[in-house]
């Protein structure tokens, strides 16, 4: 969530930095109704976030 300068979303959702007043890279699959199921923390690994949201998507759609 990029919200420089304020920081305001990346502190609601607890991933803001203040000492460097950066957010982290953090990727939520977050469900029609708007409950988090999913959570990617890899702050350096870009692959990781789509690859691994899509790959729970389809994880969601397989089961019962």
């Amino acid at each position: 969530m990029g919200d420089f300068p304020w920081g305001k979303t990346g502190n609601a959702w607890g991933i803001l930095n203040e000492e460097r007043g950066i957010t982290s890279r953090i990727t939520y699959v977050i469900d029609p109704q708007g409950i988090v199921r999913h959570i990617i923390d890899a702050p350096r690994d870009f692959h990781a976030h789509p690859e691994g949201a899509l790959e729970f998507i389809k994880s969601m759609d397989a089961s019962p």
